[in-house]
């Protein structure tokens, strides 16, 4: 008898778990709005600041087995200047995303640079990949003086905190945290 018990309340537990994962990795619809700030990484870059209009809109997944999910359209819109597109966001713990504008054709693609976010999609930090000087063809971001949109954010010290932090395993492999 108190076998049997044990048997029905362990199977409760493993149903109430495999539920609870499943909700909470189900894809949701996101639709955010963000003020941010665009930045240039470097004590000497201080005086390089914009505020950037982020909006994201498309279907999030939590990773369970696989890597988060976002899809949909991004715009990015500073002092006038809009970049636009439809993505397909495949996020790597530990180095974020890729984030590539494709027209609505997917005939033509833009690398903005990566993307990485908290668990919540409430934080974003995208690094903007730059041409290498003399070799157009290639991109480069480096944290001693690549550019960088964080939002939320209103001021410099704000990207920088939650850039550092949305990057962290990113930055301690490959390079020095902005400053």
């Amino acid at each position: 008898m108190k076998k049997k018990i044990v048997t029905i309340l362990s199977s409760i537990v493993i149903i109430f778990v495999i539920l609870l994962m499943l909700i909470i990795h189900l894809p949701r619809n996101i639709q955010r709005d963000f003020l941010g700030v665009q930045i240039k990484a470097g004590e000497k870059n201080d005086e390089t600041f914009e505020y950037v209009l982020l909006h994201f809109d498309g279907r999030f997944q939590k990773a369970f087995l696989t890597q988060a999910s976002f899809v949909g359209y991004v715009v990015l819109e500073s002092n006038g200047d809009v970049a636009e597109g439809e993505v397909n966001i495949r996020f790597h713990p530990e180095l974020g995303g890729y984030l590539v504008f494709y027209s609505t054709d997917s005939s033509v693609q833009n690398n903005i640079g990566s993307i990485f976010i908290d668990s919540n999609f409430k934080q974003v930090t995208i690094t903007v990949a730059e041409p290498v000087e003399g070799n157009l063809s290639r991109i480069h971001w480096s944290s001693d003086d690549g550019l960088i949109i964080c939002a939320p954010a209103s001021t410099r010290e704000e990207a920088i905190i939650m850039s550092n932090d949305l990057m962290k395993n990113y930055l301690e492999n490959k390079m020095e945290p902005i400053k």
